[in-house]
């Protein structure tokens, strides 16, 4: 696991309020990194610094897989032939890992702290899932 220095600094704005960050930190702080920087400028001038910053680190890791959501970053990732998974494709793995019971939890929770999930994406993963449309 590899998380991109933007991206870090992303997650951790405003950190303070919430109570769940030192424990993001002290499990994932070991795993930051920093990519060429030529290179996330380049694609910094088509995405957000996060997924810039990810995408130049994926261009120096041959088969790694990005959990990338933006639909713009997303696109140049599989476009450059990178492999490319969503937040709502890796609750899918989870649970069909048995790491997690049901989606529809974690997709309440996303959504109240504000990552929009269109109706649309919410029935196709729900369908996938094998779970009901409402609670």
């Amino acid at each position: 696991m590899i998380i991109p220095v933007a991206v870090w600094q992303e997650v951790m704005a405003g950190g303070a309020l919430r109570p769940e960050v030192e424990e993001i930190r002290s499990r994932f702080e070991a795993y930051l990194a920093a990519p060429d920087r030529t290179l996330a400028a380049a694609y910094a001038t088509q995405v957000d610094q996060g997924e810039a910053a990810a995408l130049a680190l994926a261009a120096h890791l041959p088969g790694a897989l990005l959990l990338m959501d933006d639909g713009r970053g997303r696109a140049i990732a599989k476009a450059a032939g990178f492999r490319v998974i969503g937040t709502l494709g890796l609750l899918l793995k989870a649970k069909q890992a048995g790491l997690i019971p049901a989606i529809r939890p974690e997709l309440d929770g996303l959504e109240k702290v504000g990552m929009f999930l269109g109706d649309a994406l919410i029935r196709r993963a729900l369908l996938a899932a094998n779970e009901p449309r409402e609670p």
